[in-house]
C-alpha cells in the first residue's frame, strides 16, 4: 500500500514541532566602566511603555565590519548613548548567533547624557560569505535596540575546482593557492587521500586525489585541508557523488552510526541518583538553569534523565533554544546524542529552536551531524524545514549529508527547505550537492513542486535558477505549473516565474486537467486573479 500523508500524519509533524522561544543569554560579562552603575543581578522582565520612543542611540548604526578572513575573530566596536531624560536600565546584549558576541554588561545603567562602549566580535567562520547578523539590546521600559553587524568573510586560500567528484575528474588533480600570495603548507588533509603531499610552502600547489584511497577512507562526502597560512588555517569541500557513490557513502553514515549507539547511556540513573521527574520539563520550558544545576548537584536529577517518550533533559533545553542550559548540562555529562523512541537528538530539537547558537554548541560538542531518526530523516531535515538557514550552513559546514531521506515522506533537506523552510537554506543546499529532481514517496514531489504549492516565491526562483525540470511530473501528472495553479499557495506571482522558466502551458494532470481548469476548482482568495493570469496567457485551445 502506498503511503500516503493524511490529515493525521500532517498532525503528528505539528505536534512534534512546538517549540518555545525561551532563550538564555550567555553573554560573557566584562568589567563595567565607571562611573556606570550595576543593578543588583535578578530583575522583573523589563516591558516597553506603550508609544515609547527608544532613547538609547548606537553610534554607528550599523557596525560594517568590511572584509576578513576565515579564520579571523573581528572586532567593532558601537557607541550606545542615553539621549533621553531619564535614567535607563539596558538590560541585556543578545546576538542572533554564537558566531558574534560582545562585552556588554548585563543591567548596566545609563544616566541622561551618559555613553558606553561595547565591542562586538564577529567570527568568519568556516567558508567564505556574506554575514549579517543582529546584535540585540533589551532596554527596560522601551522597545529594544536591533544593532545590525555586517562582514564578508574570505577564504583566503581558493581551490581550483571549487568543487569535484571521481566522474568528472578522475585524475584528482586541484590546485590550491594563496590570493595574497602568502606561501603556505598544507599542514594535514582528512581523509588521508593526497598522492602527493607537498612539504616545502608554496603560494601554489598542485595536489592530486587518490580515488582509490579515498573509498578506503571516506566515511562521508568532506574533504578538509588545514594549512599554516595565516589567515587561512582550513579549506573542506564536498565531492560529487553519482548515485551509486552517494549510496555507498550513505551506508557508512549508517554503519557508522549503529557503532555510536552500542556506547550510549541508558535511562537508569547510577546509584545514588532518584530522578525528580514531576517538574522537570516545568524547569526546562521556564529557564530555570540554576535550580537544574542545584538538583543535579544534590543527586536530585541525573544530567541524563530522560522522560516517558525517551527525550533527554538536553534535548528538552535544546527544543528551547537555551544555550545556557545546555551547556551546564553538557557539562555535567550530558549524552549530546540520546536519542527518544523515534530517534530524535539534541541536535535535531535545537535545529527547530531557531537558535543557531543552539545548534553550534552541539556541533562544537562533537554530536552526530548525520544522525537518523524514523521519522524526518536527521539533523539537516528537521532545520532545513523549520530552522534556520544559518544553522542549515553550520550543519552542512560539519558534514551533514544533504541526501538523507525520512522514512515518513521521503522528503529530502531540500525538499523541507522548498515547501516549509527558510528559503535562504535552498542556495547552500544547493551547492552542497543537494539533488534537484529527488522525489518524496507522497505524491513524487520533487523540491520545485513543493515550491509551487507551499514554498516561497524566492526559494521557488533559486531553484529555477538552479536549473530544475520544470516540466517533470509526480504520480499525479502534475508538474510545477499544474501544482501552482491548482494549489490555494499558488500565487501568481509563481506562475509566472514558470512561465518563464518554459513550462509547457498545454499540460494535463493524470485526470486530463489543463491549468485553467484546476485553477477553477479554487475557492481560495487568490483564484480569481490566477484565473484572469491563465485565462490571458495560456493557448486559446486551452480555454
Amino acid at each position: 500500500m502506498r503511503f500516503r500523508l493524511n490529515t493525521t500524519a500532517l498532525a503528528t509533524v505539528a505536534g512534534l514541532l512546538i517549540v518555545s522561544p525561551s532563550m538564555a543569554q550567555n553573554a560573557k560579562p566584562a568589567s563595567p566602566a565607571p562611573p556606570i552603575r550595576q543593578l543588583p543581578p535578578k530583575q522583573a522582565p523589563p516591558v516597553p511603555a506603550p508609544g515609547k520612543d527608544q532613547v538609547i542611540k548606537a553610534t554607528p548604526e550599523v557596525l560594517a565590519l568590511g572584509e576578513f578572513s576565515t579564520s579571523e575573530t573581528k572586532p567593532g566596536t558601537i557607541t550606545l548613548t542615553n539621549t533621553g531624560n531619564e535614567t535607563v536600565t539596558i538590560v541585556s546584549a543578545k546576538a542572533s548567533c554564537g558566531c558574534t558576541t560582545s562585552d556588554f554588561q548585563r543591567n548596566t545603567v545609563l544616566d541622561p547624557g551618559q555613553a558606553i562602549d561595547v565591542t562586538i566580535r564577529l567570527r568568519g567562520g568556516p567558508t567564505a560569505r556574506e554575514l549579517k547578523k543582529t546584535v540585540t539590546f533589551t532596554v527596560e521600559g522601551y522597545p529594544q535596540l536591533k544593532v545590525p553587524v555586517e562582514g564578508t568573510s574570505i577564504a583566503y586560500v581558493k581551490m581550483t575546482p571549487d568543487r569535484l567528484g571521481q566522474d568528472e575528474n578522475p585524475e584528482g588533480k586541484i590546485v590550491l593557492e594563496a590570493i595574497d600570495g602568502q606561501p603556505f603548507k598544507i599542514v594535514n588533509v582528512q581523509p588521508p587521500i593526497l598522492r602527493n603531499t607537498p612539504v616545502e610552502a608554496a603560494a601554489r600547489h598542485e595536489v592530486e586525489i587518490n580515488w582509490d584511497q579515498y573509498w578506503d577512507e571516506a566515511k562521508n562526502a568532506k574533504v578538509t585541508f588545514y594549512f599554516d597560512h595565516p589567515k587561512c588555517n582550513q579549506h573542506y569541500f564536498l565531492v560529487k557523488l553519482n548515485p551509486e557513490q552517494r549510496a555507498e557513502i550513505n551506508r557508512r553514515i549508517r554503519e557508522s552510526g549503529q557503532k555510536g549507539k552500542a556506547a550510549k547511556k541508558g535511562d537508569v540513573p547510577p546509584p545514588g541518583v532518584r530522578n525528580d521527574s514531576t517538574s522537570v520539563k516545568i524547569l526546562v520550558k521556564q529557564g530555570r538553569t540554576e535550580e537544574i544545576v542545584s538538583r543535579i548537584k544534590e543527586k536530585k536529577l541525573d544530567a541524563n534523565y530522560k522522560d516517558k517518550s525517551g527525550m533527554s533533559i538536553l534535548g528538552m533545553a535544546s527544543k528551547e533554544g537555551n544555550v545556557e542550559m545546555m551547556t551546564v548540562l553538557i557539562d555535567n555529562g550530558a549524552d549530546v546524542d540520546a536519542a527518544d523512541q523515534v530517534g530524535r537528538t539534541p541536535l535535531m530539537h535545537a535545529g527547530t529552536s531557531k537558535n543557531p547558537a543552539a545548534v553550534r554548541l552541539l556541533i562544537e560538542s562533537d554530536a552526530d551531524v548525520n544522525a537518523k531518526d524514523t521519522f524526518i530523516g536527521g539533523p539537516l531535515a528537521w532545520t532545513s524545514g523549520f530552522g534556520s538557514a544559518e544553522s542549515v550552513q553550520d550543519l552542512v559546514d560539519a558534514g551533514a549529508q544533504v541526501e538523507t531521506v525520512g522514512a515518513a515522506t521521503g522528503y529530502t533537506p531540500l525538499i523541507w527547505a522548498s515547501g516549509f523552510g527558510d528559503s535562504g537554506s535552498i542556495p547552500i543546499l544547493v551547492d552542497a550537492g543537494a539533488n534537484l529532481e529527488a522525489k518524496d514517496t507522497v505524491d513524487g514531489g520533487t523540491a520545485l513542486m513543493h515550491a509551487s504549492r507551499t514554498g516561497k516565491i524566492e526559494g521557488l526562483r533559486t531553484l529555477v535558477k538552479a536549473g530544475a525540470n520544470v516540466n517533470a511530473r509526480d504520480r499525479n501528472g502534475k508538474s510545477a505549473f499544474l501544482n501552482a495553479a491548482g494549489h490555494s499557495s499558488g500565487s501568481t506571482d509563481k506562475i509566472i516565474v514558470l512561465i518563464e522558466a518554459g513550462s509547457d502551458l498545454t499540460a494535463k494532470d493524470n485526470s486530463g486537467r489543463n491549468a485553467l481548469e484546476l485553477a477553477r476548482n479554487r475557492t481560495d482568495a487568490q483564484a480569481t486573479e490566477v484565473i484572469a493570469l491563465l485565462e490571458k496567457r495560456m493557448p486559446a485551445s486551452e480555454d
